[in-house]
């Protein structure tokens, strides 16, 4: 495919973000600071929303290290996982929000998907977050990292034409 005609599918994607150049510095994977600060193979990146630090783990296959400050209390939560689990965390009942304005994940935009997942300090913390959010549940840390291997699956999937 020609690179004006990759351009134009690109710029039609809604959930892109461009820098003053018109490159692409985001889309999921970001190098413009977001919430999530999200590292792998000694590099610092960031990530739109907290489920995809558990996707990217798995998708990449390497080890990471996340700092996130959570929404209500502002107190950062530091995580650091592996392709198959959760190593560490603190604190030790931090848990993650997944909100499903529509009901589906089919269309994973970043205003009505990420934009919602956070990390908490607690399940407490969450819920009085999710208090104004009806389609929100609360994840436990391992619960958030099967689903984000599970999802890494189904993109691989997606990507091989499965």
């Amino acid at each position: 495919m020609e690179e004006p005609a990759v351009s134009a599918v690109w710029q039609q994607r809604s959930d892109v973000a461009y820098d003053g150049d018109g490159q692409v510095v985001g889309f999921g994977l970001s190098l413009v600071p977001t919430a999530h600060q999200f590292t792998i193979n000694s590099q610092t990146l960031y990530t739109w929303c907290a489920l995809d630090t558990f996707l990217y783990t798995a998708r990449f296959g390497r080890p990471s290290e996340v700092v996130s400050p959570g929404p209500v209390t502002a107190r950062p939560i530091t995580v650091s996982m592996t392709p198959e689990g959760v190593a560490e965390l603190s604190p030790p009942s931090s848990v993650v929000s997944l909100v499903i304005l529509d009901g589906s994940i089919s269309d994973c935009r970043r205003s009505a998907f990420c934009n919602h997942g956070h990390f908490f300090a607690s399940a407490e913390a969450g819920a009085t977050w999710l208090n104004d959010r009806p389609n929100g549940i609360i994840l436990s840390m391992n619960d958030a990292h099967r689903l984000g291997q599970l999802l890494a699956g189904h993109r691989l999937l997606l990507a091989n034409g499965k």
